[in-house]
């Protein structure tokens, strides 16, 4: 099965509440199953904040409280986070828009495979509601400081920069979301690998402790896909804040949680950011319905230059096409309308920068969808299922993409 195997040994952390599914709850996944030892897991909390803070710059307003939680008391908290945190038809539109444009497989069952996924791999947290930090029972003991490390990260972000507010999951672009959480996540990570570093030149961790924990073995399957955006805060946030620091110090570090960055196509190219460059563009929902009998969907949401790339690269083996086809994205928004006969139609406007950046997303779009659904209708009229049919245009440098679900 898909494991979380970091790609570099940087990337070591991995599955959190992205603004895809948990709001601003920070979660560091690791992959571990090991049985505590006698001392307490919470043991090193006070002393990895003290650490925390001297790496950040940013002095500790307060004493963090540290629990101690098993896995299912986890599980149960995040699905009551979900609860109360988002509206309940969320999920399933979020579910809904992700099978129809091929982000995810059309039988995957959504909200219960990504809760499972993060109960599976989570080694603790930080709760901006309650501002305390969580630890996993089992996480072992080597790791424990880094982990309280990063998660106390998150805890100093809080006193200084509000993290409900900066990770609210009530935000409608989750591409916007995404890119927050990639600063978050980032900064978080970066303090980790100095701190990772120390303990590694103290002895306190072993060369290959984090590379050679083990993930739990009975979790499900999680799509590549969804594998990818999970992992993206921490692999190509730390990536992001590195840049960002290494030109303009520590004030444009910063800075990223007073004026943050608007899209993933800011955290991809970090240089656009810095300049300015980056164009946010989003369609309304009036451009996207394009003149149809209806004033409003019951849903929308924007991909963003990395949904979009992950869309590609589900089918897509060749990652020089898939980043290709997904530069140039200069905004998009998907927006879900409900038909009379019961369907829904799923309607997907993307602006490019070029009539060629177009033109290559939307040859690499069809070219994903022959090969996922064997399809080898009309280049831009196709009936992938008895109960799933798309229709494609390009107008100059916009791409409309209509997908039609029947029951």
């Amino acid at each position: 099965m898909p494991v979380f195997r970091a790609r570099t040994k940087e990337s070591w952390t991995h599955i959190r509440n992205t603004a895809i599914v948990l709001g601003a709850l920070c979660l560091c996944g690791l992959m571990v199953d090991s049985a505590h030892g006698e001392e307490s897991p919470c043991s090193t909390a006070q002393e990895a904040l003290k650490e925390a803070s001297r790496i950040r710059g940013l002095p500790s307003k307060g004493e963090v409280p540290c629990l101690v939680r098993s896995r299912e008391d986890v599980e149960r908290f995040l699905r009551e986070l979900i609860g109360k945190k988002y509206p309940p038809h969320k999920l399933a539109m979020e579910e809904l828009v992700f099978r129809a444009v091929g982000l995810i497989p059309d039988d995957y069952e959504y909200q219960n495979g990504i809760i499972q996924a993060y109960v599976g791999q989570i080694g603790g947290y930080y709760d901006p509601d309650k501002k305390h930090f969580v630890v996993v029972q089992s996480i072992p003991r080597p790791l424990q400081r880094v982990v309280a490390v990063h998660e106390l990260t998150h805890a100093l972000q809080d006193q200084y920069y509000d993290l409900n507010r900066f990770l609210d999951p009530r935000m409608e672009n989750g591409d916007e979301s995404l890119a927050h959480a990639a600063v978050a996540e980032g900064d978080a990570n970066l303090v980790m690998q100095e701190a990772l570093r120390s303990d590694r030149d103290a002895g306190r961790v072993a060369p290959n402790a984090i590379e050679d924990s083990e993930i739990q073995k009975d979790q499900p399957a999680l799509p590549d896909a969804l594998q990818e955006l999970l992992l993206f805060p921490y692999e190509e946030g730390l990536r992001f804040v590195r840049a960002v620091q290494k030109k303009g110090g520590q004030k444009a570090r910063e800075r990223l949680f007073q004026k943050a960055p608007r899209s993933t196509r800011e955290i991809l190219h970090p240089d656009e950011f810095m300049k300015g460059t980056a164009p946010f563009d989003i369609p309304t929902e009036a451009e996207v319905l394009n003149g149809r009998d209806v004033c409003k969907g019951v849903y929308s949401e924007t991909l963003g230059e990395l949904g979009i790339a992950t869309v590609l690269g589900t089918e897509l083996s060749d990652s020089r096409v898939v980043s290709e086809a997904s530069r140039g994205w200069r905004g998009d928004r998907v927006v879900v309308v409900r038909e009379k006969d019961g369907g829904s139609e799923v309607v997907w406007l993307s602006e490019w920068d070029t009539v060629e950046d177009a033109r290559q997303f939307l040859t690499a779009y069809r070219e994903l969808l022959q090969k996922k659904y064997r399809s080898s209708g009309h280049a831009m009229n196709m009936k992938l299922s008895e109960s799933k049919s798309v229709t494609m245009e390009m107008r100059g440098p916009s791409v409309f993409v209509t997908v039609s679900l029947r029951e």
